[in-house]
């Protein structure tokens, strides 16, 4: 726990939920799900306005060859690939309401 707020509450819960419906509709159209893909990019670019309010910009990122030496370079200005990975929660600000704890009593 962080303090008094949950660390896992209703609010995160969307989060996961909105990461994952992201995966199966990019499987339900035939394309690559991943979180380096085009497909999550374009998706997780579109939505943050609306999510997040604020836009993002995202691209797969690949191999780019620079002084000689493969490299995976982020461009300036567009997420890393982390920060792709667990979006929406890696852009929450550290104060963000995670949102109350949804009771799930053990049996």
């Amino acid at each position: 726990m962080m303090g008094n707020a949950p660390e896992h509450g209703a609010n995160v819960v969307r989060d996961v939920l909105l990461h994952e419906m992201i995966h199966a509709r990019l499987i339900l159209d035939g394309r690559d799900p991943g979180h380096n893909s085009p497909g999550w990019s374009e998706w997780i670019t579109k939505l943050s306005p609306t999510i997040l309010g604020q836009e993002i910009q995202a691209e797969p990122i690949v191999p780019r060859r620079i002084d000689g030496k493969v490299q995976r370079v982020v461009r300036d200005g567009f997420l890393p690939r982390k920060d792709m990975a667990r979006w929406p929660q890696s852009l929450r600000p550290a104060d963000w309401d995670r949102g109350q704890p949804i009771a799930a009593p053990s049996y």
